[in-house]
């Protein structure tokens, strides 16, 4: 064991007692360091330099008002700033306001023609070539409008005073009937609209005749619109004269006729019809009501019945919903329409066969010979070229006729039994259809033509039908070597065509 030191121990440290780092009483003090370029400027009173003296650590009262002097151009700053700022917010927030209103009147207009839209009767779809073939027909369907022209004119129809028109200048007498001229009818009309209050502004612009009064054309519709509504002036011309409104009738087809007896109590039957259809409560009001039969005919157990309303919507209405008579439902209806007379001798409109005796046209070929008399072979007659020569047409004109059956058995049918077709020339069928004996349909007016390849499927997408009338020495098929594709090379005697 090591031996403790010698001496004894040394004394703890006191506060009296000196050590080796002394401090005074300047070491205490702040120290303010004093740039001297800051105080070059700086004089006395008396003009003498200014020499600092020992820093005392103090702020002078300069110092104080400049920092006050700052301090006032950065508050001035930050308030310009601030109010403009203010300014900017406002009109942000009136631009927001404007374009919230603006917002809510689209939004309004939108529901209100979502609305319209809504409420509004759905537009038939358009309808495809299939749909077409399948109902062998493609004429669309007639305006119910009123023609422009008929808006300032006003049918009348009166009694007539004598069978015969040219009795009427012969008669005793002057008043007012049917088959007068324009000249004697002409102040009748005027003085009678003069003499009621409501059309004594009406402005005739002129009077014309018909089979059973006049028509009398405005100079606007407003005069027009005001005769209408307003029957007084008829009244003053007597003779039962009364407006005559136009009519708008359908046929309905089939219908049973022990319910309706129209001879004696007609009225009773337009009722019945209109509480069973509810039409009434549609707007619709029937004028009239009558057998389509001749005279001669006795009536049925079914036959047609022509029904005419007073507005087009009303015919419209029957035509897509057709008629209830007596819990039994009825479809079959269409629109009643004058067809125009047209001469079967001469393809011509206006007359009729027994009053033509002029050369004959056919209605095939438009040749000079009767219909039963075409030479076989010849091509049909292309719509607005009846002046041109028969043999002509066969070299200028291929009438072709292109159809997507999607399969459809009865399209294909419809289309192929279609008198209407046999004026075609080419049917070129895409996805036909196939018999229950996997057959495709044939039909003797047509030749058809299937593609040449050879391959195990079972369904051709493509065929190709050349109509019979056309000889065979003028079409023959090529081969191709694909299924869906079926080729035919037709020509004529001066230039080919494929």
């Amino acid at each position: 064991m090591a031996d403790p030191p010698a001496g004894g121990p040394e004394p703890p440290p006191t506060n009296t007692q000196e050590t080796q780092a002394s401090f005074s009483v300047e070491d205490f003090q702040p120290r303010v360091s004093i740039d001297a370029g800051q105080i070059i400027g700086k004089r006395t009173r008396n003009g003498e330099a200014y020499t600092p003296a020992e820093g005392t650590g103090r702020i002078t009262t300069r110092e104080v008002w400049k920092l006050i002097d700052n301090l006032k151009d950065i508050i001035h700053r930050q308030t310009t700033l601030i109010e403009s700022t203010k300014a900017d917010l406002e009109e942000v927030k009136h631009d927001q306001n404007v374009l919230r209103e603006q917002n809510d009147r689209l939004h309004e207009e939108v529901r209100a023609l979502r609305a319209q839209i809504e409420t509004s009767p759905q537009p038939n779809p358009p309808r495809t070539w299939a749909a077409i073939a399948a109902s062998g027909t493609s004429d669309p369907q007639p305006s119910l409008q009123r023609p422009e022209k008929d808006r300032n004119c006003v049918r009348i129809s009166t009694q007539r005073l004598s069978v015969d028109p040219r009795d009427n200048e012969s008669r005793e007498g002057n008043s007012f009937g049917r088959y007068l001229s324009t000249d004697s009818a002409n102040p009748y009309i005027r003085s009678a609209l003069l003499s009621a209050p409501p059309t004594q502004d009406a402005q005739v612009a002129g009077i014309g005749t018909t089979k059973t009064g006049y028509l009398v054309r405005f100079k606007d519709p407003g005069s027009a619109e005001a005769a209408r509504n307003n029957t007084e002036w008829l009244n003053e011309l007597g003779k039962n004269t009364k407006l005559v409104k136009p009519r708008f009738g359908v046929v309905v087809h089939r219908t049973p006729t022990e319910n309706f007896d129209l001879e004696n109590a007609n009225s009773q039957a337009i009722q019945t019809i209109m509480e069973e259809n509810d039409l009434a409560e549609q707007g619709f009001q029937i004028e009239e009501l009558a057998w389509l039969k001749r005279k001669d005919k006795v009536l049925g157990k079914f036959a047609s019945l022509g029904i005419w309303f007073d507005s087009a919507e009303g015919a419209e209405y029957i035509l897509n919903n057709g008629l209830l008579v007596g819990q039994r439902y009825i479809g079959s209806v269409e629109r009643r329409e004058i067809k125009k007379k047209r001469c079967f001798r001469c393809q011509r409109f206006g007359h009729l066969a027994w009053s033509y005796k002029e050369t004959p046209r056919c209605g095939h070929c438009a040749g000079q010979h009767e219909r039963e008399r075409c030479p076989p072979g010849v091509r049909a007659r292309v719509p607005n070229t009846i002046d041109l020569q028969p043999y002509q047409m066969l070299e200028k004109y291929l009438r072709i006729l292109q159809l997507n059956m999607m399969k459809s058995g009865p399209r294909m049918e419809a289309l192929i039994n279609d008198p209407q077709s046999r004026e075609l020339d080419v049917l070129l069928i895409q996805e036909p259809s196939i018999t229950t004996y996997r057959t495709h349909i044939n039909h003797s007016a047509w030749h058809l033509s299937r593609p040449t390849t050879q391959t195990d499927a079972v369904r051709f997408r493509s065929l190709l039908y050349v109509n019979r009338r056309i000889s065979t020495s003028s079409h023959r098929q090529l081969p191709y070597d694909h299924p869906d594709v079926a080729a035919v090379k037709i020509w004529t005697a001066d230039s080919q065509r494929w």
